[in-house]
């Protein structure tokens, strides 16, 4: 035989994270402002830190096996 138990709860924090990377039909699609990337430093900086992508020392921007990317700078 179950008992009925009630338990009250003063409150919940639900928590999500949006993922920072993920494929669009442009190709990655990457949210710099509402990641750790955001603290890393100017965009180059940030370039430096992405998966596939090349900045070499003259700061010249290149996506491996893509050439030369698009990047959009939006505020």
């Amino acid at each position: 035989m179950l008992k009925e138990s009630t338990m009250h709860i003063n409150g919940v924090t639900v928590k999500a994270k949006l993922p920072s990377f993920k494929m669009g039909r442009e190709g990655m699609l990457i949210d710099i402002q509402h990641s750790d990337l955001s603290k890393v430093g100017d965009a180059v900086d940030v370039f430096r830190q992405l998966p596939r992508i090349n900045v070499s020392s003259t700061d010249v921007i290149s996506v491996y096996g893509k050439g030369t990317p698009i990047y959009i700078y939006q505020q």
